[in-house]
C-alpha cells in the first residue's frame, strides 16, 4: 500500500512537472507570435531581426526580456516606422511593464485589454492618430508613466486617474475630443513631475490642489481657456517650467516667487495687463514669454533677473523700455516688437554684453541709428531688426562688421545710396520700403554668403548686376518695385537653391526672360515680374521649375500661347497669374489639370474659344490648405480682382481662391460644372461674349464673396439660387441682356443699381418695381399662356375649316386677277424686294 502510495506520487511529480516544461516552452513562442503580429506588413531594414526563426530575447531590436523568465519584459519600438493598427494579441505578453509605440504610423482603437495588463509601468503610445477611450485605465495600478498626447482619445478623463498614486509622468496633450473640461476639486498623484495637459478643452480656474505636487518639474496647460492661477502655484518649489501660453488668464499671482527652480515660463496669448514685481525674485529664470497681451508697461524689477537669457514681450502695449534691463547681463535675446515705443534708439543695450538678437520692430522709434551699433565698438549683435519704424538718415556702413548675420532696416525712412559691402558676412539683408537711390555697388558681388536680399520698394537705378548669379547660397532675391532697367541677367540661373524671385514693377525693364531661370534641378517656388515691360513668348522651360508654386507675369509685353509645359506643374503651381498681357489662341483646357491651383487670372488677354466642361481636378479650388506660412522677415503678395479693382493678398492667399478670365474673346455658355469648386471665394467672368443662361448651380458655391458677369450677352432670369449665398459681397451683371425680377435676398437687394444696369427688363429692388409680374417677358411663361389661351377658345375643327376656306378665297382671287397673277407667277429678273431688319440681325444684302 506504501509503494503504491509512493509511486502515485513520483508520476503527480513528473506530470506537475512535464506540464509545466510544456507550458514553459509553448508560452515564449505564443509571445513571440503575438509581438510579430505588431510587426505588420513592415519591411525595412529597422526590424530585420524580428523573425520567427530568431529568439525575440536575443537580438530583437528594441525588445528585452526577464533574465530569468526569458518572458518579454519591455517593447520600446518608438519611431521604427510600424505601420497598421495595434493587434490585441499583444495583450499576450502578460510580464509587460514597459511598452512604447510612439511616432508611429499606426491608427484604429486602442485594444481595451490594454488596461488588464496589470503590471504595465510605462505606456507610451504618442503622436499615432489613434482613438479609443480611458475606461479601464485604473487597472494599471502600477503606472508610472502614461503618455497618449496627439492621438484622438475622446470621452471623459475617469475620475480614478487622479488618484494613481504611483504616476509620475501624465501626457495627454494634443487630444482635443478628450473632454476634461476643469480639473477636478481633490487628487492624490503627488509623485507627479510632468504633467502635460495642452490643448483638451481645459477651462476655469486651476484647482489649488496643484500647490500639492512638489515633485513637479514640469507644468504644461497651454492651449486651453484657463481663466485663473490659484496662488498655491508658489509651493512647487521644484518647478522648471511652466507653460500657460494662449489661455485666459488676467493676472500671474504675486506666489510665483516661491518657485525658486523655475527655469522657463511662457504666459504669451494671453490677457495679462500687468507682470507682478515678486517674479524678479525667480532667480533661476532664464527664459519669459509675455508675447502677445494687454501690457503697457514692463517693471523696472525685471532687471534684478541675472540668469534671464530670452526675454520676449512683443504684442503689447509698451510705450517705453526699463532702463534696468541693462543689467541683465546674460541676456542673449529681447524682443519688444509691436509695442508703442517711442523716442530714440535705446542707447542702454550697449551694456548688454551678451546680447545677440534684438528686435524693436513695429514701433514708433525715430532719428539715426547709434555709432556703436556699427562702429565695432564691442556691441556685436548676431540680429538686429529695427523694421517698421520711422527711423532716418543714411543706411550705416557695415563694411566693418564681420558678425551681424541678420540685419533688416526695412520699412523706415532711409535715404541716401547703398553702402558698400566688402567684408561682410550678412546671410540676410533687408532694406527693403525705404527712399534709397542710386545703383547697387560692386561690392555687393563680395557678399557670397547672401541667403536673402531685399531692397524691393525703393528708388533704385541702372542695371541689374550679373554677380548675382554667383551667389550660390541667395535663396530669396527680391528687387521689385524700383526703376531697375535693362534686361534679366541669364546668370541668375546658376542659383539653384534660389526660391524667390521677386523682380516686378520695374517698368524699364525690358527683354524675354531667359531660358536659363528655370534650369534642371531649380529649387524657384515663385516667380514674380509683374508690372514691368518684359518682351516675348513665355518660355517653355518654366517647366522645368518642377517646385513652382506662384507664377505672376502679368502686367507685361508677353504674347504667343500658354506654354504647355506648365501642365507639368500640375502637383506644385497654386498661383497662375499672366493678366494683362498680349497672350492669345485657344483658353488652355489644359489647365483644369492643375490639381493644386488655388488662383487663376487670365484676364485682358486675347484668348478665344469656350470654357471647359471638367473641373473635377482643380482640387485647389475645393480646399482651404493654407499656401504658405508666415514669415516674419519676408512674404509674398499678389493682386486680384475683387469688387472691380485690385485687392493685395498678402502671406500667400491662406485659402483665397480666385477664378478670373475676364476682358478675353470666350464665348458660349457658362458651364454649369464651374459650381464643382466649391471653395471659390472670386469668380470673375466680365466683358467677354458669353451668351445662354446664368447657371442656377453657381448658387452651389457656398463661400462664394464676388461674381462678375457683367458685359456679355447673358439673358433669362437671374437664378433665385444666386440671392441665397449669404456671403456674397460683390454681384455685377450689368451690361446683359437679362429680364425679370431680381431675386429677392439679403445681399442682392443691397447692391447698388449700376451693377444691374443696361439689361433688358430687370426690375425689383434695387431697381424699379415690377409693375405687373404678369407682363414681364420671361421666355419661358409667356409662349405656354398663349397657347392655352387658344386651345380654351378654339377647337380644331373650327381651325381646319378657316385654313379651307381662306385657301379656296385667294386661289379664286389670283384665277380672275391679271395683276396678282403676274406678281406670283411672274419671274423677278431684275425687280428688287427690300428686306426688313429683325431685332439687332442684319441679314445680308
Amino acid at each position: 500500500m506504501l509503494y503504491y502510495g509512493t509511486v502515485l506520487r513520483l508520476w503527480f511529480i513528473w506530470g506537475f512537472w512535464l506540464v509545466n516544461v510544456l507550458c514553459v516552452q509553448a508560452y515564449p513562442f505564443l509571445e513571440t507570435e503575438a509581438l510579430f503580429s505588431l510587426k505588420g506588413t513592415y519591411y525595412s531594414g529597422a526590424l530585420a531581426s524580428w523573425t520567427l526563426s530568431t529568439d525575440p530575447c536575443y537580438g530583437w531590436v528594441g525588445v528585452k526580456c526577464d533574465k530569468v523568465t526569458e518572458r518579454i519584459i519591455e517593447v520600446s519600438v518608438a519611431g521604427l516606422g510600424f505601420q497598421g493598427t495595434v493587434s490585441s494579441e499583444l495583450c499576450l505578453l502578460e510580464d509587460l511593464g514597459v511598452l512604447s509605440l510612439s511616432h508611429n504610423q499606426l491608427d484604429g482603437e486602442l485594444p481595451s485589454c490594454l488596461w488588464n495588463m496589470t503590471r504595465l509601468q510605462k505606456l507610451e503610445a504618442a503622436n499615432l492618430n489613434m482613438n479609443g477611450s480611458l475606461s479601464g485605465i485604473c487597472n494599471l495600478e502600477k503606472l508610472e508613466v502614461l503618455d497618449l498626447s496627439f492621438n484622438n482619445i475622446r470621452n471623459d478623463i475617469p475620475a480614478c486617474l487622479w488618484n494613481m498614486s504611483q504616476l509620475r509622468y501624465l501626457d495627454l496633450s494634443n487630444n482635443v475630443n478628450l473632454g476634461v473640461g476643469g480639473l477636478p476639486t481633490s487628487a492624490s498623484v503627488t509623485l507627479l513631475q510632468t504633467l502635460a495637459l495642452s490643448n483638451v478643452q481645459l477651462s476655469g480656474s486651476l484647482p489649488v490642489w496643484l500647490g500639492n505636487l512638489y515633485q513637479l518639474e514640469e507644468l504644461d496647460l497651454s492651449f486651453n481657456e484657463i481663466t485663473e492661477i490659484p496662488s498655491s502655484i508658489g509651493h512647487l518649489s521644484s518647478l522648471r517650467t511652466f507653460n500657460l501660453t494662449q489661455n485666459k488668464i488676467t493676472e500671474i499671482p504675486a506666489s510665483v516667487d516661491g518657485l525658486s527652480s523655475i527655469v522657463k515660463m511662457d504666459f504669451s496669448e494671453n490677457f495679462l495687463t500687468s507682470v507682478p514685481t515678486s517674479l524678479s525674485k525667480a532667480v533661476r529664470l532664464e527664459f519669459l514669454n509675455l508675447d502677445s497681451n494687454n501690457l503697457s508697461s514692463i517693471p523696472p524689477s525685471l532687471g534684478y533677473l541675472q540668469s534671464l537669457r530670452k526675454l520676449r514681450f512683443a504684442h503689447n502695449f509698451c510705450t517705453e523700455l526699463p532702463s534696468s534691463l541693462a543689467a541683465l547681463h546674460s541676456l542673449d535675446e529681447l524682443d519688444a516688437s509691436d509695442n508703442k515705443l517711442v523716442g530714440s534708439f535705446p542707447t542702454f543695450v550697449q551694456n548688454m554684453t551678451s546680447l545677440q538678437t534684438l528686435n524693436l520692430a513695429g514701433n514708433y522709434l525715430s532719428g539715426d541709428i547709434p555709432t556703436f551699433v556699427y562702429s565695432g565698438s564691442g556691441f556685436r549683435l548676431y540680429s538686429l531688426n529695427v523694421s517698421r519704424n520711422s527711423f532716418t538718415g543714411n543706411v550705416p556702413d557695415f563694411s566693418w562688421g564681420d558678425y551681424y548675420a541678420i540685419l533688416d532696416l526695412g520699412h523706415n525712412l532711409f535715404t541716401g545710396v547703398l553702402p558698400p559691402l566688402t567684408n561682410c558676412t550678412f546671410s540676410l539683408l533687408r532694406l527693403s520700403s525705404n527712399s534709397l537711390t542710386g545703383g547697387i555697388p560692386l561690392s555687393w558681388g563680395n557678399s557670397t554668403g547672401l541667403h536673402m536680399l531685399d531692397i524691393s520698394n525703393n528708388l533704385f537705378t541702372g542695371p541689374v548686376p550679373g554677380f548675382f548669379g554667383f551667389m550660390k547660397l541667395l535663396e530669396v532675391f527680391d528687387l521689385s518695385n524700383n526703376i531697375f532697367s535693362g534686361t534679366l541677367p541669364p546668370s541668375l540661373g546658376n542659383c539653384t537653391k534660389l526660391q524667390r524671385m521677386r523682380l516686378g514693377g520695374n517698368p524699364l525693364m525690358t527683354g524675354p526672360i531667359p531660358t536659363t531661370i528655370c534650369s534642371p534641378g531649380a529649387s524657384l517656388l515663385t516667380l514674380s515680374l509683374a508690372y514691368s515691360n518684359f518682351v516675348g513668348e513665355i518660355p517653355s522651360s518654366l517647366g522645368n521649375c518642377t517646385s513652382l508654386r506662384v507664377l505672376d507675369l502679368s502686367g507685361n509685353q508677353f504674347s504667343g500661347k500658354l506654354p504647355l509645359s506648365l501642365q507639368d506643374l500640375s502637383s506644385t503651381l497654386r498661383v497662375l497669374i499672366v493678366a494683362g498681357n498680349r497672350l492669345e489662341g485657344v483658353f488652355p483646357a489644359w489647365i483644369v489639370n492643375l490639381r493644386s491651383l488655388q488662383v487663376l487670372d487670365l484676364s485682358k488677354n486675347s484668348f478665344v474659344g469656350e470654357l471647359p466642361r471638367d473641373y473635377s481636378q482643380l482640387e485647389g479650388f475645393k480646399s482651404s490648405a493654407s499656401l504658405a506660412s508666415k514669415d516674419t522677415l519676408y512674404f509674398d503678395d499678389i493682386k486680384i480682382n475683387f469688387k472691380g479693382g485690385p485687392l493685395d493678398l498678402q502671406y500667400l492667399l491662406s485659402a483665397r481662391t480666385s477664378f478670373d478670365v475676364s476682358s478675353n474673346l470666350l464665348f458660349g455658355n457658362l458651364p454649369e460644372e464651374l459650381a464643382d469648386l466649391y471653395g471659390l471665394l472670386y469668380l470673375t467672368l466680365f466683358a467677354n461674349n458669353f451668351t445662354g443662361i446664368i447657371p442656377a448651380s453657381l448658387g452651389n458655391i457656398s463661400k462664394l464673396e464676388s461674381l462678375d458677369l457683367s458685359r456679355n450677352s447673358l439673358y433669362g432670369k437671374i437664378p433665385q439660387e444666386i440671392a441665397q449665398l449669404s456671403s456674397l459681397a460683390y454681384f455685377n451683371v450689368s451690361h446683359n441682356h437679362l429680364s425679370g425680377m431680381i431675386p429677392s435676398g439679403a445681399q442682392t437687394s443691397s447692391f447698388d443699381a449700376s451693377l444691374y444696369a443696361d439689361n433688358d427688363c430687370l426690375c425689383g429692388s434695387p431697381l424699379p418695381p415690377c409693375v405687373n409680374t404678369d407682363d414681364v417677358p420671361l421666355q419661358s411663361s409667356q409662349p405656354q399662356q398663349s397657347y392655352n389661351l387658344a386651345y380654351k377658345w378654339i377647337s380644331f375643327p373650327a381651325a381646319l375649316s378657316g385654313v379651307g376656306l381662306g385657301f379656296m378665297t385667294m386661289s379664286s382671287m389670283i384665277i380672275l386677277n391679271k395683276n396678282l397673277r403676274v406678281f406670283f407667277f411672274q419671274p423677278s429678273h431684275g425687280r428688287s424686294i427690300s428686306r426688313e431688319s429683325y431685332g439687332m440681325y442684319r441679314p445680308p444684302k
